[in-house]
């Protein structure tokens, strides 16, 4: 059983972060949406998501609308609308942290 997380505040948020850090299981995926898209562009945040065993997304609309394109630190999967989709039907259950 897996879990698919999405997040959509920048690291800032810390509370927030951290509850859903907490939740994550290995296996599970991490879909950072709208402002956690700014997280990817952290060493220090993207470092401590690699001592999770999860994989990683972004959309690409949210990481095109706030210019991070070519400044990312990390080797996460950019994904579209559809294949958040298919992500979401490939999980147990979608957690929402917002």
């Amino acid at each position: 059983m897996s879990t698919l997380h999405t997040i959509n505040k920048s690291p800032s948020d810390n509370t927030l972060w951290q509850s859903c850090l907490a939740a994550l299981l290995p296996g599970d995926a991490l879909l950072m949406i709208e402002n956690a898209a700014y997280a990817a562009a952290q060493p220090s945040v993207m470092t401590q998501l690699q001592e999770y065993d999860i994989d990683i997304y972004l959309l690409s609309a949210d990481v095109d609308a706030r210019g991070l394109s070519g400044k990312l630190y990390t080797n996460a999967n950019i994904i579209d609308d559809q294949q958040f989709v298919t992500l979401a039907c490939q999980h147990t259950k979608v957690v929402s942290w917002f």
